[in-house]
């Protein structure tokens, strides 16, 4: 059967999940695929896009830029006394771009080690997520790992970061439709054996 990932963010409590995006969600399916997932994550892990060419391009500040280049322009004939300001990409990027940068980010297997990465969750959490994602056999608050924390405790950012992309148009439309048409055997069950 094989593990499952997600892309974990430790310090936003935040994940993408590779099915929303249409990929496989085992590592090496997500990792050699057309790679929609890793551009997302690309995007979340920017540091000053806005400020070149080849940076992801946010149609509101596209926007910014267009009254920008209209203000220049009426500056030239003369009508205004002082130059216009340039548009600041921070105020115009949407909250995603570079949302994650400098944060811990953990790709995260639903057969991860127990107990690493999910310090300071009291026993009683802990016992609740494992009754929930382990079998009677591996229902112990040990064994609960950050695939389960995030899974039930974080918030899945997913459909957020590709609304981003197709709105600068940065998918392909044959990916986007993937994304709306998962195959039914790439779902998956949240319970390990």
């Amino acid at each position: 059967m094989g593990q499952y990932y997600l892309i974990v963010n430790l310090d936003k409590k935040e994940y993408l999940h590779p099915h929303k995006f249409g990929e496989g969600a085992k590592l090496m399916e997500f990792g050699h695929s057309r790679s929609s997932i890793l551009l997302a994550l690309t995007v979340l892990l920017a540091d000053g896009n806005g400020r070149g060419g080849g940076d992801i391009r946010i149609p509101s500040y596209e926007k910014a830029i267009r009254k920008y280049q209209i203000a220049s322009d009426k500056h030239c004939e003369g009508k205004r006394k002082t130059s216009p300001k340039w548009p600041n990409p921070d105020k115009h990027n949407e909250p995603w771009v570079g949302r994650w940068a400098g944060d811990r980010i953990v790709i995260t297997g639903d057969y991860a080690d127990g107990g690493k990465f999910i310090e300071g969750l009291d026993d009683a959490t802990l016992q609740r997520i494992a009754d929930i994602y382990y079998t009677e056999k591996h229902r112990r608050k040990e064994k609960v790992n950050l695939f389960a924390v995030a899974m039930e405790l974080f918030t899945d950012i997913s459909d957020n970061v590709i609304g981003l992309l197709v709105s600068a148009n940065e998918l392909p439309s044959d990916v986007q439709s993937e994304m709306r048409a998962m195959r039914p055997d790439m779902v998956i069950s949240t319970k390990q054996e």
